[in-house]
């Protein structure tokens, strides 16, 4: 999801070792920002809550912040909300990701309004949540 003033919304649901943990692949989301932004850094710290969506998947969320800098512009504040949750499978385990994407001056009247329904709406597929 693209949406306006900048903010937007990604979803992943991928099958990882039964060994992996929440903190590893938050680890592992911060060393890929980091490769991307130079100024990549946590600006707040993993908290437990759900991943946004249905079923409801239990998890941990932290904020990355860091600077987007286009070819022919300004650069611009960004923040990148991840949530990450861990779904048991058969012979391994499901990572499901919600990222939500949004430019550091955004409002958090504009976050709630355009993007959380969106967030909010996703419903995961092929998982055994509980």
């Amino acid at each position: 999801m693209q949406g306006p003033s900048g903010l937007a919304a990604e979803f992943v649901n991928v099958q990882v070792a039964s060994s992996e943990t929440i903190s590893q692949i938050l680890q592992a989301q911060l060393a890929s920002a980091e490769k991307q932004y130079t100024n990549a850094q946590v600006c707040a710290q993993p908290q437990a809550g759900n991943v946004p969506g249905t079923p409801t998947v239990s998890g941990e969320a932290e904020i990355i912040c860091f600077t987007i800098t286009p070819q022919s512009g300004s650069a611009v504040p960004y923040a990148e909300a991840i949530s990450d949750g861990l779904v048991p499978g058969s012979g391994a385990q499901f990572a499901v990701i919600a990222f939500a994407y949004f430019p550091q001056s955004a409002t958090s009247a504009e976050i709630k309004q355009q993007l959380l329904p969106v967030v909010d709406s996703v419903h995961w597929l092929q998982l055994t949540a509980s």
